[in-house]
């Protein structure tokens, strides 16, 4: 199955600094029960979403090119390309371009399993 060409969204930072591109996959059916979003995300140099946390759903991300640094609940560190970070349900993060080029990832939203 192909899905159809992303949506592309740029939006302001409303807690962080900069915009933020995100070339949104819009996903079957089937797969949004489980699935909040998935994106392909990029970020300038300098730019940062901004802290915050996750309470019903968690996040992944894969780092396909460019470097900065990722915050995981306090825990600031290192990313580069081929890092694969993630951000479970009650806990926060941010990621930051602090490179020359542009830091692009992969975000994957994913809901809470339900009991």
């Amino acid at each position: 199955m192909k899905l159809n060409t992303p949506t592309r969204i740029v939006e302001e930072s409303r807690v962080g600094k900069g915009k933020i591109i995100l070339d949104s996959i819009d996903l079957p059916e089937n797969l949004k029960k489980i699935c909040k979003s998935f994106s392909v995300v990029v970020l300038a140099p300098g730019c940062a979403p901004g802290f915050h946390s996750h309470v019903e759903e968690s996040d992944i991300y894969h780092i396909l090119r460019g470097s900065g640094i990722y915050n995981d609940n306090g825990n600031i560190f290192p990313i580069k390309s081929g890092d694969t970070l993630i951000c479970s349900s009650g806990e926060g993060h941010d990621i930051e371009n602090t490179s020359d080029d542009e830091l692009v990832f992969i975000a994957l939203e994913l809901y809470n399993p339900r009991s």
